[in-house]
């Protein structure tokens, strides 16, 4: 009985570790997809700064209306193109910024054509 324990609390220590490790590689790959988001999102802001006329509720600022604005967005990540906006949501007086990109190995949750 006593080896029986000591073996699932062997392989309990082994799950946690894969997994973990997984996690972590998953999270280092995807890291510079993250980036992409986030940087899209701090130039749709800086785009609605100086135009106001962007700020609508519900509007949809693209990576090429960015492009065209002047705000350079480069869109490859590690040699993989990528398209995507921003979408603004007014809410009361606030404004939420959510950026979705699509690219042939990372997709943003709720990202829609």
């Amino acid at each position: 009985m006593k080896k029986i324990l000591i073996l699932w609390i062997f392989v309990a220590i082994f799950a946690f570790g894969g997994l973990t490790y997984l996690g972590f590689q998953i999270k280092k790959e995807n890291e510079p997809y993250h980036q992409l988001e986030k940087d899209l999102e701090k130039k749709v802001v800086a785009l609605a700064g100086e135009k106001p006329s962007y700020l609508q509720a519900n509007a949809r600022i693209t990576i090429d209306d960015l492009n065209l604005n002047g705000y350079n967005v480069n869109k490859s990540v590690k040699g993989d193109t990528c398209d995507g906006y921003v979408l603004i949501e007014q809410s009361m007086s606030f404004y939420k910024y959510t950026p979705y990109i699509k690219c042939s190995k990372y997709t943003t949750i709720g990202y829609k054509k």
